[in-house]
């Protein structure tokens, strides 16, 4: 017989039962944060009834039914052992009956209803991908590692995708099979020894000029679409992430600077929110803006903060500049960025400013440019020896120094355009002096 008791002391609840041994042993419920009560009572009751249906069915031998094995799966660890010490239950009994694939991937979407929505659209291609390979009535539990393997194939090859979408796809099946294993749906991650993560491709790469630049800029259809293209190319600003959520409160003209706040980073507290420097380049557009505005705008960029996807009309300007399309149209504009400012400051305040970290930046934004080639290609680090001091026994090796000539930081840039300036920061740092944004 089981019953439920409440520790004054503790704040708890007790469920008590006796096992097949003779023992009773004891399963806590404790009360949560800002729980009343009667809530916690409620719970300790419905573990007490599913004690009990546990103790009757392993009584009769009845096959255990599919809400009882539901419970059972989403046992803590503790109650779990202790139910395992009483002899209720066993490791047979951690799997439960088998789940069809389509049926646990909806379960598993129902959890994560917080997900942002361009998190959700990833999911729901490796979602598709899955389906679409397997067969949406495949048991769970048969798919084995050697199906991953050839799932892994399937999309490299049948689906043409790239290896970094590849693996990215792999990392996401993994990550919902594991929540399968922890539910104890399944024995083991299919995917669990698997490649996954990003991988480097220089050859998506591309440095966008100065120059090219201007010319996106005059091939704009709106003032807005210039702040944007100036964000992203001289702010080095997420689009659309980061770019759609500013505020013109969040500008401190009087400091040259604005905050950014950065939604793929807000589960880290420290890296939520930078401060980027407000380059001439973007102040400018930014006053241009202001002027058609007026003040009663409070997002700097309202038209386009509700497009959920500006690849297609960033492909119309770049065709508009009469320039040739290249990979990660908007990546590319805030590489090309990332690699000026780690050139101008070095990698650790580049990253600071571009909110990313310099593993990342060195293995996916920083680029050597063409000016860079053309520099390393005119540098001579042994001074030609003539012939004739050479038959005077002249020493050829003398020291050579690199400085002989002083080289813009952004080579080519001045006489492209004036516009390209950096705004060197004081002691203080990135931080303004003051609070005020």
């Amino acid at each position: 017989m089981a019953s439920v008791s409440f520790d004054q002391k503790k704040n708890r609840f007790r469920i008590r039962f006796v096992a097949s041994n003779g023992s009773r042993p004891c399963l806590s419920l404790s009360i949560r944060k800002n729980e009343k009560r009667n809530g916690a009572e409620k719970r300790a009751h419905s573990l007490l009834s599913h004690v009990e249906q546990l103790i009757e069915c392993r009584a009769s031998g009845r096959t255990l039914e599919k809400p009882l094995q539901k419970w059972i799966d989403g046992l803590k660890p503790g109650h779990r052992k202790t139910l395992e010490q009483a002899g209720l239950l066993s490791e047979a009994d951690s799997v439960a009956p088998t789940m069809m694939l389509s049926e646990y991937l909806t379960d598993w979407f129902s959890h994560r209803s917080d997900a942002k929505d361009s998190t959700v659209v990833t999911w729901k291609n490796a979602e598709r991908n899955l389906t679409d390979y397997f067969g949406s009535e495949k048991p769970l539990a048969d798919i084995t590692p050697e199906d991953g393997e050839n799932f892994e194939r399937w999309l490299s090859g049948d689906q043409k995708l790239s290896r970094a979408t590849t693996r990215k796809r792999i990392q996401i099946a993994k990550q919902m099979l594991q929540s399968a294993k922890k539910a104890r749906l399944i024995p083991e991650n299919p995917f669990a020894d698997m490649k996954t993560g990003s991988i480097r491709n220089k050859t998506r790469q591309h440095f966008v000029s100065v120059a090219d630049t201007i010319r996106l800029l005059d091939a704009c259809s709106s003032t807005e679409w210039r702040v944007a293209v100036a964000l992203a190319r001289f702010g080095a600003l997420r689009m659309p992430s980061e770019i759609r959520e500013l505020k013109w409160e969040d500008i401190n003209w009087e400091h040259r600077s604005f905050l950014v706040f950065c939604p793929k980073l807000e589960h880290h507290e420290d890296k939520s929110q930078r401060v980027v420097p407000l380059f001439p380049e973007i102040e400018r557009e930014l006053l241009d803006l202001r002027e058609i505005q007026g003040d009663e705008s409070i997002y700097v960029l309202p038209s386009i903060r509700h497009t959920t996807n500006t690849h297609p009309t960033l492909l119309r300007i770049v065709k508009r500049a009469g320039l040739k399309p290249w990979p990660r149209l908007w990546q590319n504009l805030r590489a090309s960025r990332a690699t000026e400012l780690e050139a101008a400051f070095g990698g650790a305040k580049a990253a600071t400013v571009c909110g990313h970290a310099e593993k990342v930046a060195q293995d996916h934004y920083w680029m050597t440019t063409g000016e860079d080639i053309t520099q390393m290609a005119s540098l001579q680090s042994v001074p030609r020896v003539s012939q004739q001091a050479s038959e005077s026994g002249g020493n050829g090796s003398q020291a050579y120094s690199p400085a002989q000539e002083k080289t813009p930081v952004f080579p080519g840039s001045a006489s492209n355009c004036d516009e390209l300036q950096l705004v060197l920061m004081g002691d203080e740092g990135l931080e303004p002096p003051t609070s005020s944004l």
